[in-house]
C-alpha cells in the first residue's frame, strides 16, 4: 500500500516473503518464526496511513502484540515457504547448536497491488487476502504520497563491505572493472616446482631429524 508518481515503476512492490531452505531445520533449531494471524493485523495499519511508513518507523512490536498465532517455519533442504508481503516474521533463537541455513529472496509485482478491480476474478489472491484481513470486498485505496526508494541498512552495509573487498582485491592482484588480473610470478613453473620440492624435502628432513632426536 505504497504508492509511486513514477510511470516506469521503480522500486517494486513486494509481492512475496520466501523463505528458502539450505539445511534441514528442526523445531527449537533457529527456524522463522512468523504471526500467522498478522496480514489482517498490518493491513489494517497501512490502510489507515495512506501517505506510507518508513521501515525504521513501522510499529513492528505493536503490531505483534494484535497477534496470537505463531509458528516456527521447520522443514527440510530444499523446501520453499512462500508468504504474504504482510505476514510478520523474525528470527529465532537456535537452541540446538546446528547451524543452519535460509535465504529469503523478494519476489516483486510487475505493477502494485489494486484492491478495486472492476471484476473480483482478477484480484490475486494476495490482494484477497488484504480485502478479507479488511473486511471488505474491494478498497478504493489511494496513496497520499509518492513511492520513495528506501535502502535497508542490512543492504548498505552489504554494499560497503563489498566495495571494501572489490579494493582489496585491486590492492592484492589488480582488478580492471570485473575483470580480475594476477600478477605472473617471477619464477617460471618448473623453477617454482622444484622451489616447492625443496622446500618441503627441508620440512621431511627436519621432522625426521626430530623425531630421531626424540627417540634417543
Amino acid at each position: 500500500m505504497v504508492t509511486s508518481s513514477d510511470t516506469s515503476w521503480t522500486p517494486p512492490e513486494q509481492g512475496l516473503l520466501t523463505l528458502v531452505v539450505w539445511s534441514d531445520i528442526q523445531p527449537r533449531g533457529g527456524g522463522t518464526f512468523v504471526a500467522a494471524d498478522s496480514v489482517p493485523v498490518v493491513a489494517r495499519y497501512l490502510a489507515a496511513h495512506p501517505e506510507g511508513v518508513l521501515p525504521t518507523e513501522f510499529p513492528t512490536k505493536a503490531l505483534i502484540a494484535e497477534c496470537s498465532q505463531f509458528v516456527e517455519a521447520t522443514g527440510r533442504v530444499g523446501d520453499v515457504f512462500l508468504l504474504h508481503p504482510y505476514v510478520l516474521h523474525a528470527k529465532s533463537q537456535n537452541h540446538l547448536g546446528v547451524p543452519r541455513l535460509i535465504t529469503n529472496p523478494p519476489v516483486h509485482l510487475k505493477e502494485p497491488m489494486n484492491f478495486n478491480r472492476p471484476d473480483p476474478a482478477d484480484y490475486s489472491p494476495v490482494e484477497l487476502a488484504v480485502l478479507r484481513g479488511l473486511g471488505v470486498d474491494r478498497l478504493d485505496f489511494r496513496p497520499a504520497a509518492p513511492r520513495a526508494a528506501v535502502v535497508p541498512k542490512r543492504v548498505a552495509r552489504q554494499q560497503r563491505m563489498l566495495e571494501e573487498e572489490k579494493a582489496r582485491l585491486a590492492a592484492t592482484f589488480g582488478v580492471v572493472g570485473s575483470r580480475l588480473t594476477v600478477r605472473r610470478p617471477s619464477v617460471s613453473p618448473l623453477e617454482g616446482a622444484l622451489h616447492f620440492r625443496r622446500r618441503a624435502l627441508v620440512s621431511v628432513e627436519a621432522r625426521s631429524s626430530d623425531t630421531i632426536q626424540t627417540f634417543r
